[in-house]
């Protein structure tokens, strides 16, 4: 907690400091002559007469015409707040790496111009993204350096980190108004889908955010369809565990909202806290029809994209199938103890990760759906990544 605070008490620090010496620029609107911020039909005429006369370039006017026909536009982010965006976003930062695979979703990568640190380890994974100068993360931002990239906007968790969001939101807003703060997570339910819609609004990517939504529901809707037939005694039993040894989520808890869609039952949805440390005891009178191990975000050379070496994997999975009892747990008697990787569970590939659970618990209920097709065709169509599934990366051990 003294940690977090002083931590708070530094970024505060620096944003006293940049509101003291920064100016902001004026707004401008391309086209706009008379200062509010939109292009009327007589302005649009203008800037027309303007590239006869040699005035301004084609591609000028194209941006004028752009601004006159669809701006400005209004959307809510996930915080609730009406943002309105009045030119198109051309420079923009983000916080995120589920983010960074969003914008990559639609196709709007080149719209980014700085990213965050984890986003910045992930060379593999993001080849091209991991080139950008990064700034920070969300608990330690580099503001000198964010404010000199001029963004038009910064997009940042809208449910995560929120003391520190929140104060990098208000210094920004405070010190470039000019800056066009969203708050967005990118990567979880209930409100992914309205974010796609939202960045498709404000990025022109409309027809991409359509049909990136299509593959995401036809994904997720078969196995919504399962859950709806099975009462909550008929869905299997789950006992899910964090990077950390023995944690695991109790209702409403982080991951638990994920094998819930896959139609699994929180062997501890009654814990008194969100994340609760449990003990082998604990789990052995619970016992859990399926173990799910997570590893990734404390293990990042680990399987995942960055490795096809299967051995660290299935010796995380040893351990916890070793631990002392657990050779009475119908999960371990069962062979249904999987180790499972981070970024399936918690990042913008979360569906992805729901296939993968719903095939791990009702195997013979899906003969046609194929969490490893799912997951190619994503990385192949949507990622735009030459990388083969087949013959590179670690995700769930053992393979389904």
């Amino acid at each position: 907690m003294r940690n977090r605070s002083l931590k708070l008490l530094a970024v505060g620090l620096c944003l006293l400091s940049l509101m003291t010496c920064a100016i902001a620029k004026e707004f401008i609107v391309p086209g706009d002559s008379n200062g509010d911020k939109l292009v009327s039909n007589k302005e649009l005429q203008k800037a027309n007469d303007s590239y006869k006369n040699s005035e301004i370039t084609a591609d000028q006017l194209g941006a004028i015409k752009t601004i006159h026909d669809r701006y400005p536009r209004k959307i809510n982010d996930t915080r609730g707040r009406t943002i309105t965006i009045w030119k198109p976003l051309e420079r923009i930062i983000i916080f995120d790496h589920g983010m960074a695979e969003d914008f990559r979703s639609l196709n709007a990568q080149d719209k980014l111009v700085a990213i965050d640190d984890y986003t910045k380890q992930l060379t593999i994974y993001f080849p091209e993204i991991s080139k950008l100068p990064s700034v920070g993360d969300t608990s330690s931002p580099n503001l000198e350096a964010i404010l000199k990239l001029e963004p038009d906007a910064v997009i940042f968790y809208a449910t995560g980190a929120n003391d520190s969001c929140n104060s990098l939101q208000s210094t920004l807003e405070s010190t470039d108004p000019n800056v066009t703060v969203i708050r967005m997570d990118g990567y979880q339910e209930p409100h992914f889908i309205n974010e796609i819609e939202s960045l498709g609004a404000i990025l022109d990517k409309e027809n991409e955010a359509r049909e990136f939504i299509d593959f995401y529901n036809s994904v997720l809707d078969p196995i919504k369809s399962k859950g709806k037939s099975l009462s909550e005694k008929e869905k299997v039993r789950v006992y899910m565990e964090g990077s950390d040894d023995h944690e695991t989520c109790a209702q409403g808890g982080g991951f638990e909202k994920n094998f819930l869609m896959a139609n699994g039952r929180n062997a501890f949805a009654d814990a008194l806290t969100p994340y609760p440390k449990v003990s082998d005891e604990d789990i052995i009178v619970r016992n859990p029809e399926i173990v799910v191990k997570i590893w990734g975000y404390t293990l990042p050379d680990v399987g995942g994209y960055n490795s096809d070496d299967v051995t660290q994997v299935k010796e995380i999975r040893d351990a916890v199938i070793n631990r002392t009892g657990w050779s009475n747990i119908t999960a371990v008697k069962e062979n249904r103890v999987y180790a499972f990787y981070n970024n399936l569970i918690y990042g913008a590939q979360h569906f992805i990760g729901i296939a993968y659970l719903a095939k791990m618990f009702y195997p013979k209920d899906y003969p046609d759906l194929d969490p490893k097709a799912i997951h190619q065709e994503y990385l192949t169509r949507f990622q735009h990544l030459n990388y083969d599934l087949s013959k590179h990366g670690v995700f769930v051990y053992p393979e389904i």
